[in-house]
């Protein structure tokens, strides 16, 4: 059974319950204070219930479009290029905005490194669960 199949088979299950309710916050937990896992799932949740609920590629155009916009009016701001060039342009302004954003984040994971934040532990010796790993394979 495909994973379609499957939410749509959940969702003929779950509906056929009483007391059937959505899987939102609801107006109660709003004054509660959270931590910052619960909030961040809280926002997970937001956005998943959205995502189901609208095209996310409707909801997000007006926010693209001034986003995209930003960089014509940064290569071509009097309007006097033409589509072609102000396009091109605009989109080599956008590209370098990016790059400028890796950058500024390499560096900044780099100092974190080096101040010795973000310390990696050594998970080798514990089985994460995950049967496909190579480690895990018979014959090893």
């Amino acid at each position: 059974m495909g994973t379609a199949a499957r939410l749509c088979e959940t969702s003929r299950i779950n509906s056929n319950k009483q007391g059937s309710q959505k899987h939102t916050v609801g107006r109660t937990l709003m004054n509660v204070p959270l931590t910052s896992e619960q909030r961040s799932q809280r926002a997970r949740l937001g956005a998943y219930t959205q995502q189901a609920t609208y095209d996310t590629r409707e909801t997000t155009r007006a926010a693209r479009n001034a986003f995209n916009q930003r960089f014509i009016q940064q290569v071509d701001p009097d309007g006097t290029l033409s589509e072609r060039e102000r396009t091109r342009r605009a989109l080599a302004a956008r590209r370098a905005y990016f790059a400028s954003l890796a950058l500024r984040s390499a560096i900044a994971r780099g100092k974190k490194k080096r101040s010795g934040a973000h310390e990696l532990v050594d998970h080798t010796d514990q089985d994460d669960g995950h049967a496909d790993d190579a480690d895990d394979s018979p014959g090893q």
